[in-house]
């Protein structure tokens, strides 16, 4: 699979997807989460493939 800013080969797949947390009594999120939710396949801007050389600048909101 391809990098989706470059021709490198994507080594990270980032998808966007709802989670979700129990909160506590106290009013904290709990530590663990559930994926309780049968969503569709995460597309476009929510489902990025990234190589070693364009994820930081992924992360850093560097890349269109």
């Amino acid at each position: 699979m391809k990098c989706d800013y470059c021709d490198n080969e994507a080594v990270v797949n980032y998808q966007r997807v709802w989670i979700s947390w129990k909160i506590m009594k106290d009013g904290n999120y709990s530590r663990r989460f559930k994926e309780e939710f049968d969503l569709e396949e995460p597309t476009e801007d929510n489902n990025v493939h990234v190589c070693h050389l364009c994820e930081e600048r992924w992360l850093n909101n560097e890349l269109n």
